[in-house]
């Protein structure tokens, strides 16, 4: 993980508003950015703000996986983090 450049820190959501219209905002240590207006607008903050999260464990998981399987997995792992980093 030493090569990926993502915003460090801990990413939070924020929202505001009524039933009907909801302000949704993915807060990054050095500011925040909205994602409303569309579908499932919150459902995908939350994954959002969970990603760095996500890629830091899964980029451990790959380096402690050993047995006769990990080898697919350790692949498979690559393969999703390589997507996040945009390869």
């Amino acid at each position: 993980m030493s090569n990926t450049k993502f915003t460090k820190g801990e990413w939070a959501v924020s929202i505001q508003g009524f039933d009907d219209f909801k302000s949704i905002a993915v807060i990054v240590p050095n500011g925040g950015f909205e994602v409303t207006n569309i579908p499932d607008a919150e459902a995908n903050a939350h994954l959002i703000a969970a990603a760095p999260d996500m890629y830091h464990y899964l980029d451990e998981l790959k380096n402690k996986m050993i047995g006769n399987k990990a080898i697919e997995y350790k692949n498979q792992i690559e393969q999703l983090l390589k997507k996040a980093r945009g390869e």
